[in-house]
């Protein structure tokens, strides 16, 4: 039975942590002049939300201290897990061509890892364009070759 107590207060703490502390410190604004917080306001604060005493006071701490709402947001999010990689798009622009023909050419032009250009590739941060590179002579060339290759093919089929 205690154990079941304690889990349930974990859980309030941890809805709270997740912005239900900004409600608390709006509804203790709400009750208050701002520089004084009344006798009663915290515990009706905590008997509402279902929270610990003492975690509705911090709330109110901090808010007070730290620039008002800004100071009860949690600066924990999106601040976890591995760091970025960061990979500049001017310098994949900056490689020559025949370095950037692979994603092990490019990774390896760039001095990252080729999973890390991979995830970049599939998040869409770059598009694989090979044929832009192009010369209007090499276009002809490529016209000129498939055209000999379709003659050819229809002149055995004859």
């Amino acid at each position: 039975m205690m154990e079941e107590v304690l889990m349930v207060e974990e859980i309030r703490v941890l809805m709270v942590k997740n912005g239900g502390s900004i409600a608390i410190y709006l509804e203790l604004l709400a009750k208050t002049d701002p520089p004084v917080l009344r006798r009663g306001v915290s515990k009706a604060g905590a008997r509402k939300f279902c929270v610990p005493l003492r975690l509705v006071q911090s709330v109110w701490r901090n808010g007070q201290d730290f620039d008002g709402i800004n100071g009860v947001i949690s600066k924990l999010v999106n601040n976890c897990g591995r760091k970025r990689i960061e990979i500049d798009p001017e310098a994949i622009k900056n490689v020559p061509l025949r370095e950037r023909t692979t994603v092990r050419d490019l990774a390896h032009a760039l001095g990252v890892k080729k999973s890390t250009l991979h995830n970049r590739f599939r998040e869409g941060y770059f598009r694989r364009d090979l044929k832009f590179a192009l010369t209007y002579e090499n276009k002809k060339a490529r016209v000129r070759y498939y055209l000999q290759l379709i003659v050819s093919i229809i002149s055995v089929n004859e």
